[in-house]
């Protein structure tokens, strides 16, 4: 058991265990109040001592009450100085030492009660029969208060009250000579034992009261110190996350570079290769390069949730729309499994944010396909007063009640332990979840082993008829023309990789691209003065080294061009970065890039309609 002597000077060594307040901890807190309060009490005993002289100067001896008070304040005036000695050691004063204080306060309070009941003897032997009484009067008084404070210490106060009242009893009793009063003896008698009673009683409540203390300081030091740790611990994982997202973003240029590549190339072969075998192959690596690329961008799209680098961009939009689109999209790998893919959309108007809403669908459908093996897969949406609610229901192999929460977790697959990469690596839910709490989803599930799954979620209807007008009228608008890109057109790519310009500028030439590339602002100059004219399109990678940011290369660039045709191209998942970009105005895409994100850029850039800055 430890002991809690030391405990004033450092709580947060004392162990919240009941009982472990030992005596020498309990004498310490007895000396220390007893001292305190005996500090406190001298000038009222001094003031008491004159009005007790004022009181009985003319009832009996003055001689005799001069040498009783004398003795009074000296015997106070030395339970004071032994006091303050007492609270200046107590702060350093080992457990024996403080058993020493506390002999010598209880010595000084003996004597101090002792000097109080000689009072009897000073005073009343040649006093009056109200003079004796006066006294009596005046020892009680004493004597309870002192109980409030000399009662902590139950052996001192019954000292007390043996030399105090003791000496008032043996008076009453006629032992000096003197006339005996009976009655006054008994009634001293039934004060003496309820004071002693009332004393016992104190002193085990303090006793208790002290170590409830205690216990109640170590308790508030143990959980200072848990929360310290709970606090730098949550600290150690909040710079963990930052430390993750920051080297995430920022290699994820530098990984995105060669798939970047790689797709490009991909596209290029794709329109060179003859003869079913190698058309076969090369789908193949085009299936794996996709499985690759959307594993990399789940990774870098989750570490941009998690650092705030995901805005919100509500419009309205038609659900119906959406849904059937995720639905076309998904038919081919559902009807390749044998699986019955029906779509139930009602066009109607909501608002949220397009893009986000397409993803959550579109994770939640994908999930829906690759993990039935028989039966169908719906995507349903109903509509209510304010809402839409959106539901992708499966008859796939169902989770258990205690794993539904579990599924939002990262890299988590219940129906996946061997880790086919086709299924995915487990962050389409946890990116949902995060879609969820962006938008305010309410997002619901509802599923049973063996019994299939149900995802639900709300999407806001739009408010007004104007609303659901301009709906419509963008719904039309976002017909995608698929026509191969127009030919003939000048391009100019600044990249500094020499791999990702080399796989760019060959997809440009088999389109029928006059292409120049660059790497510095020096580099397009000199291209204007060999071509004499600017570029129908310019691609400019975000990150060309220490000479000049991608961004200055692209503000210079606009000045000679409409600035819808002066695309920024990155890697870069930096929120700071991309909302820089954002913000110039310059179209902005994020790498790997198709080939087919590249045809619709040269299609735009034919497009009627230039805007310049």
């Amino acid at each position: 058991m430890s002991s809690t002597g030391e405990q004033h000077s450092d709580c947060s060594q004392v162990q919240p265990i009941a009982g472990t307040f030992d005596d020498a901890g309990l004498k310490r807190a007895i000396l220390q109040i007893t001292s305190t309060q005996t500090l406190r009490s001298f000038p009222v005993v001094m003031f008491a001592c004159a009005a007790t002289y004022l009181a009985l100067a003319g009832e009996t001896s003055r001689i005799n009450l001069l040498i009783w008070l004398l003795i009074v304040t000296c015997s106070a005036a030395l339970a004071a100085v032994v006091s303050r000695s007492n609270l200046a050691a107590i702060e350093t004063a080992s457990s024996n030492r403080i058993r020493v204080l506390l002999r010598r306060k209880v010595v000084t309070v003996s004597l101090n009660t002792c000097a109080v009941g000689s009072g009897f003897w000073w005073v009343g032997m040649g006093g009056s029969l109200q003079v004796i009484y006066a006294i009596a009067v005046i020892s009680c008084i004493y004597q309870a208060g002192a109980m409030v404070n000399a009662s902590i210490h139950f052996g001192s106060f019954v000292c007390g009250v043996f030399l105090n009242f003791g000496q008032g009893i043996l008076f009453f009793s006629g032992v000096a000579g003197n006339e005996p009063l009976s009655g006054a003896a008994a009634a001293m008698t039934s004060v003496a034992i309820l004071m002693v009673s009332f004393g016992h009683v104190n002193a085990r409540q303090f006793a208790e009261s002290i170590r409830i203390r205690a216990d109640n300081v170590a308790l508030v030091a143990q959980l200072a110190e848990e929360k310290r740790a709970v606090e730098t611990a949550l600290a150690t994982a909040q710079d963990a996350i930052v430390i993750k997202n920051r080297f995430l973003a920022a290699a994820s240029h530098d990984l995105r570079q060669p798939l970047h590549a790689l797709g490009l190339f991909l596209g290029s072969l794709s329109l060179m290769v003859e003869g079913e075998e190698a058309g076969k192959l090369l789908r193949r690596i085009r299936m794996t390069t996709d499985v690759l690329n959307e594993h990399f961008n789940s990774l870098l799209d989750l570490s941009r949730f998690d650092s705030g680098g995901i805005d919100v961009n509500k419009r309205i939009f038609d659900i119906a729309e959406l849904l059937d689109g995720l639905g076309e999209e998904s038919r081919y790998e559902a009807e390749a499994k044998g699986l019955a893919l029906t779509v139930n959309a009602e066009s109607c108007s909501v608002y949220s944010d397009r893009m986000l809403t397409e993803r959550v669908v579109r994770n939640l459908l994908s999930n829906a396909v690759r993990y039935t093996e028989k039966g169908a897969v719906g995507l349903i949406s109903e509509r209510f007063e304010n809402r839409v609610v959106v539901t992708v229901l499966d008859t796939g192999p169902g989770i258990p009640p205690d794993e539904h929460a579990k599924v939002f977790d990262e890299f988590v697959q219940l129906n996946n332990p061997g880790r086919k990469r086709e299924h995915g690596v487990g962050l389409g839910l946890a990116i949902v979840r995060r879609i969820d709490a962006l938008l305010s989803l309410n997002l619901r599930i509802r599923s049973a082993v063996g019994r299939g799954s149900r995802f639900e979620f709300d999407v806001p209807l739009a408010t007004s008829t104007a609303e659901r007008e301009v709906a419509f009228q963008a719904t039309n608008c976002m017909i995608e023309d698929v026509d191969a890109p127009p030919s003939g057109l000048h391009v100019w790519i600044v990249e500094d990789d020499l791999t990702v310009a080399e796989a760019l500028n060959l997809q440009l030439q088999i389109w029928g691209c006059k292409v120049r590339i660059a790497t510095t602002r020096r580099g397009l100059e000199e291209a204007y003065a060999s071509d004499g004219h600017w570029p129908d399109l310019a691609l400019i990678d975000d990150m060309l080294g220490e000479e000049q940011p991608g961004l200055e290369v692209a503000r210079w660039l606009s000045v000679f061009m409409p600035i819808r045709n002066v695309v920024m191209v990155t890697g870069n998942t930096l929120p700071e970065k991309l909302a820089e970009i954002a913000d110039s105005g310059f179209p902005l895409v994020l790498k790997p890039m198709s080939p087919w994100q590249v045809a619709d850029l040269l299609r735009e850039a034919t497009q009627p309609g230039e805007v310049w800055r």
